[in-house]
């Protein structure tokens, strides 16, 4: 089934940008987590970087795009962002999906109405996390509506008339009584089981993930390569929020993840990592000049990063393979997000004819 693409909102650079620089210019030589929160064994041993890859387009062009993945397992696997599709006289639907489905053999499409204050309908997605395949998350920004396996619930109102705590663009959570979201304009908002409450960041950058591991939660925030540029990562404890050093990194950043107190990576403008919080953080010279807009792990020898023009790159606990020029093909697009679980990977994005893309990878 073919479906469609958008480049990044606001998250990325606008589609004219894109198309005469072919993405952020990081092309000179070959880039939470949405999902189920993995296991962290950490095993001394590596995991293998052979995968066999499907390629999938969602969308029949007008700008569909995917945000956000969450794998539940191989044979469940939400996807979410704006997909257009045409009928059968060769008008476009209206409104568009914003949810696709994969059950293992094909993608089923959905529209998801979500509920605000002041009444329902639709909107793009923009955010999926899964805790398990009766209870998933998915947001439109202003909208967080939860999943029980068979009806969907609104979690209370984001905003109620000009009162607005915040709003949603990533999830990271524990569970869904137990969950927090970042945003838009430096937003950090808590859902506790029963009622949002906001913390207050400090910034008013654009948040781009969260992260986190144990008890540790960091957030970064960042209005990736437009322009004027900021950085900022923030750790979260609780409803307290205070800054953390970003000595070393550019100010183009796009994503974490970590495993508290062996390893944390971000990425964006390079893929830089650090040992402890608060050293300076170190670039990984051995990786292609791509942004990298995403990193997913279930240990620290299971690693993936995606990005630019489909830059797809697995850790094993020890080498780097990039799949790259290789294995898969170089884009005329983004992966927007990656996420790994078991033996499968995703990647999620948009292409500049309009359509979207999911890679799965199965090991």
């Amino acid at each position: 089934m073919k479906q469609n693409a958008r480049l990044f909102s606001y998250r990325l650079i606008p589609p004219t940008f894109f198309l005469s620089l072919l993405y952020f210019a990081f092309v000179s030589s070959d880039c939470k987590n949405g999902g189920i929160v993995p296991p962290y064994d950490n095993k001394p041993d590596t995991t293998s970087h052979n995968f066999t890859w499907q390629i999938d387009t969602l969308g029949d062009g007008n700008g569909s795009v995917l945000y956000d993945v969450a794998i539940i397992d191989e044979n469940n696997i939400w996807v979410v962002g704006e997909i257009s599709m045409k009928d059968s006289q060769g008008n476009w639907i209206n409104p568009p999906y914003n949810i696709a489905r994969w059950n293992g053999q094909q993608w089923s499409l959905q529209r998801l109405s979500f509920v605000w204050d002041f009444g329902s309908g639709y909107a793009r997605a923009e955010a999926v996390f899964g805790f398990g395949g009766n209870d998933i998350l998915v947001s439109s920004g202003g909208s967080v509506m939860r999943w029980n396996g068979s009806s969907w619930t609104n979690l209370s109102f984001l905003c109620q008339g000009t009162n607005c705590l915040g709003s949603v663009y990533r999830i990271w959570g524990q569970n869904s009584a137990d969950f927090y979201g970042v945003g838009l304009s430096g937003s950090i908002v808590h859902w506790s089981g029963s009622n949002w409450q906001k913390l207050e960041s400090g910034t008013t950058v654009d948040f781009q993930d969260i992260w986190g591991s144990g008890t540790e939660i960091l957030a970064v925030a960042s209005y990736g390569t437009q322009i004027p540029q900021s950085l900022k990562m923030l750790q979260i404890n609780g409803m307290m929020v205070t800054e953390v050093s970003t000595a070393g990194l550019p100010l183009a950043v796009g994503a974490i993840w970590f495993t508290s107190g062996k390893k944390y990576y971000v990425g964006g403008a390079g893929l830089f990592s650090i040992e402890a919080p608060g050293q300076t953080w170190k670039e990984d010279t051995t990786q292609a000049l791509y942004y990298v807009s995403s990193i997913a792990g279930q240990g620290l020898n299971d690693i993936i990063v995606g990005g630019g023009l489909g830059h797809l790159s697995h850790y094993n606990g020890s080498t780097w393979k990039h799949y790259l020029g290789t294995e898969l093909p170089r884009l005329e697009g983004n992966y927007h997000r990656v996420s790994i679980r078991n033996q499968t990977v995703v990647a999620v994005g948009s292409l500049a004819n309009g359509k979207a893309i999911v890679t799965i990878a199965k090991r």
